[in-house]
């Protein structure tokens, strides 16, 4: 590799890196930006509500693929994680299907559920005794629905970036989350 040389999988890993050093708000803010040109590039629309005016449970969606996104990311890790996200699980998907199927809202249709965990530089907690599997099968009942769900932390965005063949839309990103003079 020569020197000055940047490919694909350094631009990703930077991406990571500096996601994994943010937290809060500004973290579901980078995690949008990231997300709206990922979706750009396969030809989707990602929309991001805004927070502030509530977002009615629902942090980003692809509205044609009925996939809503919900991030949460904590400030500092306790040692009550696990229960902490496996609270704000059943509380944020609860709302999210209570506003899709009973208030009738977000196309009344969700196909995927992503739920994105900030664990920083730590793996999520392990899940032994099934509590998400256990409560999307009541939701799934309780609505005569199916979905598929998936509960994961910034590792998610290296696994979507890796689909990216366009290095230019990787530079764009790092631009965008000022960090590619930083490469």
């Amino acid at each position: 590799m020569e020197v000055g040389f940047l490919d694909r999988y350094d631009y990703i890993e930077n991406i990571v890196s500096f996601l994994k050093g943010i937290t809060g708000i500004n973290y579901q803010l980078q995690l949008g930006e990231i997300l709206k040109i990922y979706y750009e590039y396969l030809g989707k629309k990602y929309e991001m509500p805004d927070f502030y005016g509530g977002d009615q449970k629902n942090d980003g969606y692809v509205l044609e693929d009925g996939l809503f996104y919900q991030i949460f990311a904590p400030t500092r890790l306790k040692k009550s994680l696990k229960k902490e996200i496996q609270k704000k699980f059943t509380e944020d998907l609860s709302n999210l299907l209570k506003i899709i199927y009973e208030e009738k809202k977000w196309n009344e249709n969700l196909n995927e559920f992503i739920f994105i965990v900030n664990t920083f530089d730590n793996n999520l907690p392990h899940d032994s005794e099934n509590f998400f599997k256990n409560k999307v099968n009541m939701f799934q009942e309780k609505y005569s629905v199916t979905f598929e769900y998936k509960i994961t932390n910034t590792d998610y965005i290296r696994n979507i970036l890796t689909e990216v063949n366009d290095i230019e839309v990787l530079k764009r990103i790092s631009a965008i989350l000022r960090i590619r003079n930083m490469m």
